[in-house]
């Protein structure tokens, strides 16, 4: 094995974000969302660094400014010039070599193979590296000798080899990552460059995301052998047929240590529409913090259940909700915003 990617949950060394500034990702509510920003940077610094990213002085002088007000501190500026703020797919994912050493996998992003602003961005898992001095390996294919598409919020690890991925977004022609791909191939990607024994391949994920199915809005591992799926919303037939599928598909499986998997199922909040579309509201896109878990909450009558829900996964965590009910207009929420960059294992056996 020469990588692993780790779980969330484990020892974050920061996390990165890139400040927004793309308006029409939030049209008529951009004014909004710097205070979402202020909010999440003001939990998260509580417990680990923040190393945020700025397209440009002007941009970042403005957001110092609203964070000195919100007193957040225990964060770093960086400026690198970037199209959108979506760093879960543009940065690069963080694994772990044989030795124990953190090292960042560059997968080739093209935003979702479906937007064409998309050419600073591109170059994000880069710098994202070079800035933190961690060396970066860039995926390819070695059956083709082509640059592996692929987003970070596409898979989710439980740091032990198994992988949870969808069908919809890695396997349909529509919004085609890696054009010919098979599953075979991409398990072969994830075997290389994760560390992946076991890939669980569900079938779809939830309406409105724009990414055609990735697994940060559908289901996640919140512990070894442990996830949680998002049930369909009352009197919803099309994506109760998605759910009941997802759940044999789990049901059927075992882990990369053998374990079947207990399934925890969380709602999805009442259904948010914008312009006649369905918006990507989804508690399953959260973040697991050093000493915190942040979850996404939508001004629905199931935010209270389902923050409960998270205080009995995560007991030695405190449980952050954070308003995202006008960010997800945005079409994503907190997991899609960040990145963590894991510890230093020398630095871990030291503590």
């Amino acid at each position: 094995m020469k990588y692993m990617m780790p779980a969330e949950w484990e020892e974050h060394e920061s996390t990165w974000l890139a400040w927004p500034h793309e308006e029409s990702d939030w049209p008529g509510k951009f004014e909004l969302i710097p205070a979402v920003y202020c909010e999440l940077l003001k939990a998260i610094t509580e417990s680990e660094k923040v190393n945020l990213v700025l397209k440009n002085d002007k941009l970042a002088a403005q957001a110092r400014a609203l964070l000195d007000n919100a007193e957040v501190s225990n964060y770093q500026i960086h400026i690198i010039d970037n199209d959108r703020c979506w760093m879960r797919d543009s940065a690069p994912t963080c694994v772990y070599t044989a030795d124990g050493l953190p090292h960042w996998i560059s997968w080739k992003f093209n935003a979702w193979s479906k937007y064409d602003n998309f050419g600073k961005d591109q170059f994000m898992a880069s710098e994202v590296a070079r800035i933190s001095g961690i060396a970066e390996t860039r995926a390819v294919d070695t059956k083709t000798g082509l640059p592996v598409v692929l987003e970070g919020g596409a898979i989710d690890s439980d740091g032990e080899g198994t992988l949870l991925v969808t069908e919809e977004c890695l396997m349909s022609p529509e919004q085609q990552r890696n054009s010919g791909f098979q599953k075979q191939d991409y398990e072969r990607v994830f075997g290389e460059y994760l560390g992946t024994k076991v890939t669980i391949w569900l079938g779809q994920g939830i309406p409105g995301d724009d990414t055609h199915g990735h697994i940060d809005g559908v289901c996640r591992f919140v512990a070894p052998g442990k996830v949680i799926l998002c049930g369909p919303r009352r009197g919803e037939s099309s994506y109760k047929k998605v759910f009941e599928d997802n759940i044999k598909r789990l049901s059927e499986t075992k882990d990369a240590k053998g374990r079947s998997l207990e399934v925890v199922e969380i709602p999805l909040p009442s259904e948010l529409r914008y312009d006649g579309y369905v918006l990507p509201a989804s508690y399953a896109n959260f973040l697991i913090g050093n000493k915190a878990v942040f979850i996404p909450i939508f001004k629905d009558a199931c935010d209270d259940e389902v923050l409960n829900i998270f205080a009995g996964l995560f007991p030695g965590r405190k449980i952050v909700g954070i308003n995202c009910h006008d960010f997800i207009l945005g079409l994503g929420a907190i997991h899609c915003i960040t990145q963590p960059q894991f510890q230093n294992s020398k630095t871990l056996k030291a503590k």
